[in-house]
């Protein structure tokens, strides 16, 4: 059970996760995923986002909140970009062992700093942080403790004024801790690459009509490591991603649709303590807003999310409700 909650758990539907690969949103609160793409903004930004949700699964419910904050400069091609986020789960989980009580906290933040050469090639370096934290009580009791950490390198190409394209390398390490009534152990490091390339098409002059559309993938090794002594396994499963979003932003008003499927590859229990089966996630957001050239934007985001984990004794299913807000300011 206990490892069951943790890989249900495995995301928040935070929209600063909305892959924004190869050139900004049209929705300027939305942060972007590489660092270099910064460069490429129309506006400088700040804004708030919150949002709740619920979730829905073969052993379980819950809800869960979300919050965070975003800032992002374009100074004549030199970009800064931040964003904090935290998130929250609370739920109840049973089988025939009995019943727990699970929550999840989660702190997430990136920044990155990019700069535009020659007009169309920006780089771009970044630094994503991560702390997560799950507890349960009940049946059984534990808390497990997971620092994840990235170092962000890419680049962003403008090819013939409307044509994009993005590419980064995101280093990972993970580490933590697991306990229980038999005490408190170190988890094995993880380090791993995350691919990441995009491509996207944009027309149209700001204050006027814009029309975005971008293709993204990202893909990432299985990793893991068995247990040594006192420091007990861990693994990361094989994940691939592709990320699809349709934009349109008519003088102030603006609309989106982002889909995007995860593929999640199974990963031996020598690296879980309970293996995991393959996982399919099919996940959807429709985004509408007011959105200003200079001064107050505010942007609604509905979104659910599906998953299914196949299993001998029979598929696992997983849905994910969420609505978000985002208010900000554009100078």
């Amino acid at each position: 059970m206990r490892l069951l909650l943790i890989a249900v758990i495995t995301f928040s539907l935070s929209i600063q996760a909305l892959a924004q690969v190869a050139v900004p949103s049209l929705d300027p609160s939305i942060s972007s995923d590489l660092p270099s793409v910064t460069s490429f903004r129309y506006h400088n930004t700040g804004a708030l986002s919150y949002g709740t949700g619920t979730l829905e699964s073969d052993d379980g419910d819950g809800d869960f909140k979300e919050s965070g904050g975003m800032l992002a400069l374009n100074m004549d091609g030199l970009g800064l970009e931040a964003y904090m986020n935290s998130f929250k789960f609370d739920g109840e989980f049973g089988d025939s062992a009995g019943t727990i009580d699970f929550t999840r906290e989660s702190r997430s933040s990136q920044i990155g700093i990019s700069y535009l050469l020659n007009g169309f090639l920006s780089i771009g370096v970044g630094q994503y942080s991560n702390n997560l934290v799950d507890e349960g009580s009940g049946s059984s009791s534990f808390k497990d403790e997971h620092d994840i950490s990235a170092l962000k390198l890419s680049a962003n190409l403008l090819l013939s004024e409307i044509f994009f394209l993005g590419a980064g390398i995101n280093n990972f390490t993970k580490t933590g801790t697991s306990g229980d009534s038999s005490g408190t152990y170190d988890r094995q490091e993880l380090e791993w690459q995350e691919t990441v390339l995009g491509a996207a098409l944009l027309i149209g002059d700001p204050g006027d009509f814009q029309l975005k559309a971008e293709l993204s993938m990202k893909s990432s090794p299985e990793v893991g490591e068995t247990t040594s002594g006192q420091v007990i396994k861990n693994g990361k499963r094989k994940s691939d991603a592709t990320t699809g979003i349709i934009e349109i932003k008519s003088g102030d008003y603006f609309v989106s649709y982002t889909a995007q499927t995860i593929q999640e590859a199974e990963i031996d229990e020598k690296y879980t303590k309970d293996e995991r089966s393959e996982k399919t996630s099919e996940l959807s957001t429709l985004g509408i807003g007011y959105v200003n050239k200079e001064g107050f934007m505010l942007t609604l985001y509905a979104t659910t999310r599906n998953e299914t984990e196949k299993d001998t004794g029979g598929d696992r299913e997983t849905d994910w409700k969420q609505t978000t807000i985002s208010v900000g300011y554009n100078f």
